[in-house]
This record gives structure tokens, sequence and C-alpha cells, in this order.
């Protein structure tokens, strides 16, 4: 069976950017500023590494996802009392005004039902509270499985062992900003 890695062209431009903020606040918390030196050596290392990760994938553009229709899925959510105190305390860890999550996370929800919708059994890795504490509510709704990033391993293991069973097996993954489909 193929093995296929797609990624959606929002994420690959954000993925830099991201790149480059994690490695400074990184050396921030662990070194303080200055090391120009060795942050630079590191983040050449690092922009390598991203540079071959993206010939590993193929980059879909998704135009118009439909963030709409997850906006509303997460409004939803909000009218139930339990569902809007999850919400509530996420915001509160966030820092954020809103219940809802930001449009760059709308965004890229949306983006992976798109990108993975021809799929039979489409897997959401992932970084970010708003999408796991509500990963059996989105998989009811869209139809695509919400897994932790720390389940990528197992779950890995577990799509091999069944990959033999499965015509088609798709398998999504992000961190914070960095969303890549595996598609098995």
């Amino acid at each position: 069976m193929k093995s296929d890695i797609i990624v959606t062209s929002k994420v690959v431009s954000q993925s830099l950017p991201a790149l480059v903020n994690a490695v400074n606040r990184k050396f921030d918390s662990a070194l303080g500023k200055g090391h120009m030196i060795e942050r630079k050596s590191f983040l050449d290392k690092c922009k390598k590494r991203l540079a071959d990760l993206r010939q590993k994938v193929r980059t879909v553009n998704v135009p118009n996802p439909e963030v709409g229709k997850v906006k509303r899925f997460y409004q939803d959510l909000a009218k139930n009392p339990d569902m809007k105190n999850r919400m509530i305390q996420i915001s509160h860890e966030k820092s954020r005004r809103g219940l809802l999550p930001d449009e760059t996370d709308l965004r890229i929800l949306a983006e992976a039902l798109e990108a993975t919708k021809e799929y039979d059994e489409p897997c959401f890795i992932h970084k970010d509270r708003d999408f796991g504490e509500f990963a059996k509510e989105i998989e009811e709704a869209f139809g695509i499985k919400v897994c932790g990033v720390d389940e990528l391993i197992s779950l890995r293991e577990r799509l091999t062992f069944s990959q033999r069973r499965m015509k088609k097996s798709r398998f999504c993954s992000s961190t914070q900003w960095w969303f890549w489909f595996f598609v098995l």
C-alpha cells in the first residue's frame, strides 16, 4: 500500500516562522539572550531538517476551507453547559478572550477536513487542547479521528498492523502550527 504525506500550503507557509520562533524561545529560556553563533548553527540545522521534510510531503492547496462549518461546530458545543465550561477553562489557560479557538486553529481544522475527506479513516494528530478536549465530538461531527501527538507512535503501530486489511487509511498529524496529513 502506498504511503502519502499531505500538508496544506497554509501550514507550509507557517512552518518556518513557527520553527524560528520555537527555537528562539527555547534558546532564550535555556540560555538567555545571546549565544548567537550556537543559536544560528542550531537554527540552520532545524531549517535544513524542515526543508528535508518538505521534500517528502505533497503540498495541497485548500483555497476555501469551510471555516464557518468548524466555527459553527464550536458555537454549538458552547450551548452545552459542560462543553462551555471546558471551553472557558481552555480560554483561561490560553489567555484568550473568547470561547472559540482562534481563526488560525479553526482554519487548520477546516483545511484538514477538506484535504483528507476522500480517505476512509482520517486521523488528525495535534498538540492543541482546542482539538484534543473535543476529540470525540469532532470525530462524531466530521468523521476525522483526533489524537494527541503522544498517541502518534501507538497509532502508527496499530495502523501498520492493520494496514493489510484496509484499502485506504488516512493519518493526519499536527504540532501546533504544523499539521501534516499522513495517508497510509
